[in-house]
């Protein structure tokens, strides 16, 4: 639900917008377009726990970890990459030792004990979905909602972007070895279901 507020600022700022894009003030409507685009807000992505500390990310590049208590055991900070349409909506992800996050289109996986970067590679396409972490072939692995998945140890591809033939945008879920995800492409949505390879080596 959004404040009524918010909602009212959003409305008023559309209205703006509108009038802007007739005088073509260019300047003015990339500043209140990003502040429109980026109403998801700075604190939109779900932290993750394993039950001794919880991990955040924030959309402004901030990673960081905190016990139990509230104090924060490491934090970092990567480079905003600026202002993008939709703004900012995928959430990390936790597995095998590893605190997942993407920001842009790049990846980022930290060592979840020290916060030190374990590995860093480009997504292979633009997406506003969450991780997914699972089990692919016995390795923990972290899949992207537009069809990527990633081993958690060292970012190695084990399935390629775009391979689900669209954009899964709703966090898909995991049960019993089976992913099942709702994708969009175009004009065309499905549901689907998809098996994971339960061995070393699958597809």
């Amino acid at each position: 639900v959004i404040p009524v507020e918010v909602f009212n600022k959003r409305k008023a700022v559309n209205d703006k917008l509108a009038g802007l894009f007739q005088t073509a003030d260019s300047e003015e409507v990339k500043r209140l377009n990003a502040w429109e685009q980026n109403q998801p807000g700075w604190a939109c992505a779900t932290p993750c726990s394993d039950s001794k500390r919880v991990y955040a990310q924030f959309m402004n590049g901030i990673f960081a970890s905190y016990d139990l208590e509230g104090n924060r055991t490491w934090i970092t900070k990567v480079p905003f990459p600026g202002n993008r349409h939709h703004g900012y909506s995928s959430s990390p992800a936790l597995i095998g030792g590893r605190f997942i996050g993407l920001l842009g289109n790049e990846i980022y996986a930290w060592d979840a004990a020290t916060g030190k970067l374990a590995w860093q590679k480009k997504a292979g396409t633009l997406t506003w979905g969450s991780f997914v972490p699972l089990k692919w072939g016995g390795e923990d692995a972290v899949f992207l909602t537009e069809g990527a998945c990633f081993k958690a140890s060292d970012g190695a591809e084990l399935y390629k972007p775009g391979s689900f033939g669209g954009s899964i945008v709703p966090t898909p879920v995991v049960d019993a070895g089976t992913l099942y995800g709702l994708r969009w492409h175009g004009t065309k949505t499905g549901f689907g279901a998809y098996a994971l390879p339960s061995a070393a080596g699958g597809d």
